[in-house]
């Protein structure tokens, strides 16, 4: 019997996009002829050690600089990468600098479709993260591999990176999976209260993300469409998370009051958690907290950060941005 072929996600993305996978790969991971043979991957060894002295020699040398784009395997790695890709997984944030200073391309792709960027998030590297978004690293990363480096910052619950990347202009409702159908769980939100992240979820809010967001959980399923604060009561999030999706101004008609009757007693955070959205359903929002939610919405999400240069008092700047003195 003929073995079935199997259709992976980045030929998958290749079709859908209307482009050639075929000259795709050779665009991204083919070096010019001789490259291989020619190159000892000393520039790759350097950046891995983090040897700055012998780096800084190696790019001032023309026979290797030439090679700083070069994609390969190495002594100690097993894909294809740039020298920067492998700095940035070490962490070696001054051997970024200078492999960055020395001409490398900031969004160069391995062969998972990863950026250097991606990669310095998911290995927790602040200082290389502010190094390559400072060069002009794509904030969302590469549309070719399937998650984001935002993503990972919420899972890991890294809100100083997270708030490096909302800085930069990363999406902040970008869909975890680029190539399976957007659902409730893909969303940046979802995975901050998924992994029960208060501060990333809360970094996400003040930045704009919808505290409405609504949809199936997961993508696929045939369960009824419901909003992100009924699944934080579902995922058993304490009641701060309720309390800051009601603050940044949910919609309290979206819940399913009904099911959440029959929700009591089923311990102390989601007994906490529905008696407070009651109370808040039988009281109406304060002058106050409409009027930061209307300014807000008047302002968009693009121009939030520009609030501070308003003409108002640093007091009224903090509450509108949801910040303490």
């Amino acid at each position: 019997m003929e073995q079935q072929h199997t259709v992976g996600p980045l030929e998958l993305l290749a079709r859908s996009g209307g482009r050639d996978l075929k000259a795709w790969l050779t665009e991204q991971y083919g070096n010019a002829p001789g490259d291989d043979l020619e190159y000892d991957g000393c520039l790759h060894e350097a950046a891995q050690a983090g040897d700055m002295e012998t780096l800084q020699a190696l790019v001032q040398n023309e026979s290797y600089r030439v090679h700083v784009h070069t994609k390969a395997t190495w002594s100690r790695g097993f894909l294809p990468c740039t020298p920067l890709r492998v700095a940035s997984t070490a962490g070696r944030s001054h051997c970024v600098r200078l492999l960055l200073a020395a001409g490398a391309r900031v969004d160069d792709l391995d062969v998972k479709g990863q950026t250097a960027l991606h990669v310095a998030v998911v290995n927790g590297w602040l200082e290389c993260v502010r190094i390559l978004l400072c060069a002009g690293a794509a904030p969302d990363g590469s549309p070719h591999h399937n998650s984001s480096p935002l993503h990972h910052a919420c899972r890991e619950g890294r809100d100083d990176i997270l708030s490096e990347l909302i800085r930069y202009g990363a999406e902040i409702d970008l869909a975890f999976s680029r190539s399976m159908p957007a659902c409730l769980s893909s969303s940046p939100l979802y995975t901050s209260a998924t992994y029960r992240h208060l501060s990333c979820f809360q970094k996400l809010l003040q930045a704009g993300a919808d505290p409405n967001q609504s949809g199936q959980s997961h993508a696929g399923t045939s369960e009824r469409s419901h909003c992100l604060l009924v699944d934080t009561l579902r995922l058993g999030c304490h009641l701060p998370f309720q309390q800051l999706l009601v603050d940044f101004g949910a919609d309290l008609t979206l819940l399913p009051w009904d099911e959440l009757e029959e929700h009591d007693h089923q311990g102390k955070a989601m007994d906490d958690s529905v008696c407070y959205l009651r109370q808040v359903k039988a009281n109406p929002r304060t002058l106050a907290s409409l009027s930061r939610l209307t300014i807000r919405r008047a302002l968009g999400r693009g121009r939030l950060s520009r609030i501070p240069c308003l003409n108002l008092p640093p007091p009224i700047h903090l509450f509108l941005l949801f910040e303490s003195a």
